[in-house]
């Protein structure tokens, strides 16, 4: 599969040498605080997680899920997904690590995995995070997301706020 490159950034399917950088994101409970409950996850828990999403990678055509690299550095920053969920929406998601906060890598990753699902034939893309989490809501609006109801997750019980990107196109 080809590489997604944007300004700063090198998008690229998962590889199991990932282990490491995933364990030290997923163990970040700082990192974790506005995403779903049970975390920060054990080295298992993260290997067998990272081990699936390598497995299923096909099942995503051209979307799933990338460790998301510095071009410059060269090192793992985030990882982030553009994945069909169970209701049929396409899902952006992003996690980055701690350190690289407040450079505006977040808002370089959703801005272009939502160009890169739009060029890909995408006309609608969803992101839930919790009511809690300023940044990502802030992240979210400033690339033209809209919120567009509270829900409460199966799971967990927890309220989640949806929202909605719509292609220019429509």
């Amino acid at each position: 599969m080809k590489l997604i490159e944007s300004e700063r950034l090198i998008f690229r399917r998962l590889r199991k040498s990932d282990a490491d950088f995933f364990y030290e994101l997923e163990s970040d409970p700082k990192v974790f605080e506005h995403l779903p409950p049970g975390r920060p996850y054990t080295r298992d828990r993260v290997t067998s997680d990272l081990q699936k999403r390598i497995y299923d990678a096909d099942k995503y055509g051209p979307f799933g899920f990338w460790i998301v690299e510095e071009k410059r550095q060269k090192c793992p920053i985030a990882w982030a997904l553009l994945i069909q969920d169970p209701s049929g929406e396409y899902r952006l998601g992003y996690v980055v690590a701690k350190p690289y906060w407040g450079q505006g890598y977040a808002t370089e990753i959703a801005d272009h995995l939502c160009e890169y699902g739009f060029s890909n034939g995408l006309t609608e893309i969803s992101a839930v995070t919790t009511p809690g989490n300023l940044a990502s809501i802030r992240v979210l609006e400033k690339i033209g997301f809209k919120q567009t109801r509270q829900f409460q997750c199966d799971n967990s019980g927890e309220i989640l706020n949806h929202f909605l990107k719509v292609t220019q196109n429509n």
